[in-house]
This record gives C-alpha cells, sequence and structure tokens, in this order.
C-alpha cells in the first residue's frame, strides 16, 4: 500500500521586524504576538510542498499577513523526532499608518525561509512543531518569527478507487477585513463541487457581510486538490477568480479567492467541514472567512 501523508499544523509565536532599506516604517519596538496555519503534503519520502498562512502581527506602523507557498525537505533523526527545512514565495497584504486617517495598504511579494522541528507525541499522529521563519521582501519590513504549535499527521491509501461526487455544500460563519477600520461580520457561502479523485471543481455564491469598508457579494469558480484519509478527515486547496459587487463602494470588482477546508465524514454522503477563504483584491480591501458548513454528496 503507498501511504501519502499530510501534515496539518496551527502554531502561535513571537514576532520582530527590522525595518528595511527603502521601507518608510521604523523597526518594531520588541517582540509582538503572531501565529501561522501549516499545511503539507508529501510528495515522496523526505520531501514535500506546503501551504502557509503567515500572520506577522502589527509591527510598528505595519501590519502584515498573507499566503506562502513552500518547498521542504525534511530528515527523520529517531522514530519521534524530524527536524525540516523549505523555502518559497510569499504575498502579504501590509496595512501601513503613516500619520493619515486612511492607512495605505498594498500588496508585497517575497520570499520566506524556516526551520521546523517536530516531535510526534507518544507515538500517535499528533505532533509538536516549533519552528523559525524569516520573511523578506525589497519594499518591506523583514520579519522573524519563532513558532510552537500542535499538528496532525494524517495517512491515505493513493492507490485507492477513485471516485465521482457531487457535493452540495451550505456555510456560515464570520467575516473581517484586513484593514484596521472594519468590523467582524457575518457572511454565507452555497457551493456546488464535482470531485474526480484528487482534483475538483466548483461554482459557488458568497455574501461577505456588511464590515463597515465593503458588502461584498459574488460569484466564485475554483479548482480543487482533494486529500481524503482513511479515518474520514480529509483537506482540500481551492482557488480561483471571484466577481463581486460591493454595496458600500458601489462596484464591481474581478478578485482571487483562495481557500483551505478540513472536513469530517459523518455518515456516506454526508460531511462537516471548517473552511477559511481569504479574498485577495486589487484595491487592499481583503478579507478573511472562517466558515463552518455541512456537505451533502450525490
Amino acid at each position: 500500500m503507498n501511504v501519502q501523508k499530510l501534515l496539518l499544523a496551527m502554531m502561535i509565536g513571537l514576532s520582530s521586524a527590522a525595518a528595511h532599506a527603502v521601507t518608510l516604517g521604523t523597526p518594531s519596538e520588541g517582540a509582538i504576538p503572531a501565529d501561522q496555519n501549516h499545511t503539507e503534503q508529501d510528495i515522496k519520502p523526505g520531501t514535500g510542498v506546503g501551504v502557509l498562512y503567515f500572520n506577522d502581527g502589527s509591527q510598528t506602523k505595519n501590519d502584515n499577513d498573507g499566503m506562502a507557498l513552500m518547498g521542504w525537505y525534511g530528515a527523520e533523526l529517531t522514530r519521534n523526532l524530524t527536524v525540516k527545512a523549505g523555502a518559497g514565495a510569499y504575498m502579504s497584504t501590509n496595512t501601513e499608518s503613516d500619520g493619515t486617517p486612511i492607512p495605505l495598504t498594498e500588496k508585497k511579494f517575497g520570499a520566506v525561509a524556516a526551520f521546523a522541528v517536530l516531535y510526534q507525541i507518544f507515538g500517535s499522529n499528533f505532533y509538536i512543531r516549533a519552528q523559525y521563519a524569516r520573511a523578506a521582501a525589497p519594499t518591506n519590513i523583514d520579519t522573524d518569527t519563532v513558532f510552537v504549535g500542535i499538528g496532525y499527521r494524517y495517512e491515505s491509501d493513493s492507490n485507492r478507487i477513485i471516485q465521482k461526487n457531487l457535493d452540495y455544500s451550505v456555510y456560515g460563519g464570520n467575516s473581517r477585513s484586513t484593514q484596521d477600520d472594519s468590523r467582524t461580520t457575518h457572511a454565507f457561502q452555497i457551493e456546488v463541487r464535482k470531485i474526480k479523485g484528487d482534483v475538483g471543481y466548483s461554482v459557488s455564491l458568497i455574501h461577505e457581510g456588511n464590515n463597515g469598508v465593503t458588502d461584498r457579494n459574488g460569484i466564485a469558480g475554483q479548482i480543487w486538490y482533494v486529500t481524503p484519509t482513511a479515518d474520514g478527515w480529509g483537506l482540500t486547496i481551492g482557488a480561483g477568480p471571484y466577481l463581486t459587487l460591493d454595496d458600500v463602494n458601489n462596484k464591481t470588482q474581478l478578485m482571487a479567492l483562495a481557500s483551505i477546508e478540513a472536513r469530517k465524514q459523518i455518515t456516506k454522503t454526508v460531511s462537516v467541514a471548517v473552511r477559511l477563504n481569504r479574498v485577495i483584491s486589487a484595491d487592499g480591501k481583503d478579507q478573511n472567512m472562517i466558515l463552518i458548513g455541512v456537505q451533502k454528496k450525490f
């Protein structure tokens, strides 16, 4: 049996920053709270690719959060102890306070490198992950972060029978803009998704809610990578275009939607899921949505 491994980890830690030579901001005054959510899929033993939600925390005059696509290489030192090194591309939304009433919000592109130590807990699939990460961008502050968190290792049989499913899903939860002057509001999503083996595609209707900065409704189309597991758990990662109508700003925009979802099968045809949506805009008004949903297979 060919077994694939999928690693999920949630980490919190501390971040510190040094201003880049061309950054308008000043260095951070000490360490501040930060967090990461990490997903990694094995390609072959010792190597893998991962998606990282990266929140650098609110530095002096700068607030960074974003996503990174990383490659990882690992070595097993003992049965329970593994070390990993990774690097990749990083896109962040940087809100810079320059003294004006409306902060400057821009997309920043750079690179991130990380080193991690994983310790398997009592021979189970749970593990502790300690990680150092360095994020750098040519026109942004560079940040050093140290994280500690807990994760879970899922295993699945890559030789499983390929199934074709049509999923209908309904989600509800909270939504908030990345801008500091927004408020948390309610969000909803209805989705139809077609799955064939490890890939899928979907169409969904989304209501982001009125957070004081935007009030967007839209339709999204996404391509998905699907990782089912033997114990009923699974993970899906998707991305695609997102057409929105903003009632606050009275305009229509084409954006991008990136999603990551963990699900648990309850019956043969019904699953529950937790999803993180990231709306990626061109005007700096990005949105994070945390949703809980129910899925029905046909």
